[in-house]
């Protein structure tokens, strides 16, 4: 006999918010930057435009470190797949 000592609802994947930072325009995407404390987020203002921001976390507050202005989303869509072949490639 096997018994499985739980720890109830522990056992179960959970997200825990340590930060949160209001955008002013939709969240499509949000990366973390391998082996850093940065993350990109990708996104579509109101008015159609892409956004295209980089962060970092440091001492309890995020930060932003580059936005992109004024792209067209599928520009910014080429920005996050050159991003993300770079990490993956270790660049």
């Amino acid at each position: 006999m096997i018994v499985k000592q739980g720890f109830g609802e522990m056992d179960k994947p959970q997200i825990i918010a340590h930060l949160q930072k209001s955008m002013n325009f939709t969240l499509f995407d949000c990366r973390w930057v391998p082996c850093s404390a940065k993350f990109v987020v990708l996104g579509n203002h109101a008015r159609g435009t892409g956004a295209l921001q980089i962060y970092e976390m440091s001492h309890g507050d995020v930060n932003l470190v580059h936005e992109v202005l004024s792209l067209e989303l599928v520009d910014a869509l080429r920005y996050v797949v050159l991003f993300s072949a770079l990490s993956t490639a270790g660049i």
